[in-house]
């Protein structure tokens, strides 16, 4: 698949790289536009998660891979340095889910949710749209908590503790 780029400020989409794999996906760009942040999976059943500079000095390369889970729903912190991703194993689509984070280079890769979700305590499933609330400890994201059967905006931490619902201001 080719990935083309067009810089924040506008211009013309020029090709940047071309991606291997089954079902590429670009989710973020950092704040300089100077790299993009995606998921592919290979014809083996192996996924990853890659980086690929947008002026098209290096190759896509997978800073994450795994054979046994599937990777998605990335987002970049706002500091440019980690990356928040939903990892869950290929069994999908009813294997549990979990939140983690990574250094962008592929470094210090730990859980933010404790673990997969849902399991005994927690009653949270399907985590999905994910986005940093802070410089790089929160993540604010929906799921379904299983025992309302609503959809929910939830929070978990860079600490690893199990998720915790968003409480809002009540409205006056």
């Amino acid at each position: 698949s080719t990935v083309n780029y067009v810089r924040s400020i506008g211009g013309t989409a020029k090709q940047i790289t071309k991606i291997s794999g089954v079902n590429p996906r670009v989710y973020a760009l950092d704040s300089k536009d100077s790299f993009l942040i995606g998921t592919r999976s290979d014809s083996k059943g192996g996924n990853a998660i890659f980086t690929v500079p947008t002026d098209s000095s290096a190759l896509a390369k997978d800073i994450l891979s795994s054979a046994a889970n599937f990777f998605a729903h990335v987002t970049l912190d706002p500091t440019d340095k980690k990356i928040a991703y939903t990892s869950q194993l290929t069994q999908f689509p009813h294997a549990p889910i979990g939140i983690r984070a990574v250094d962008v280079d592929g470094k210090n890769d730990a859980s933010m949710s404790g673990g997969t979700m849902p399991r005994t305590g927690v009653n949270v499933s399907l985590p999905r749209s994910l986005a940093w609330s802070d410089s790089g400890t929160t993540v604010l994201f929906v799921a379904v908590d299983t025992t309302k059967t609503t959809w929910e905006i939830m929070r978990v931490t860079t600490a690893g503790k199990p998720p915790v619902p968003m409480t809002l201001p009540k409205q006056h």
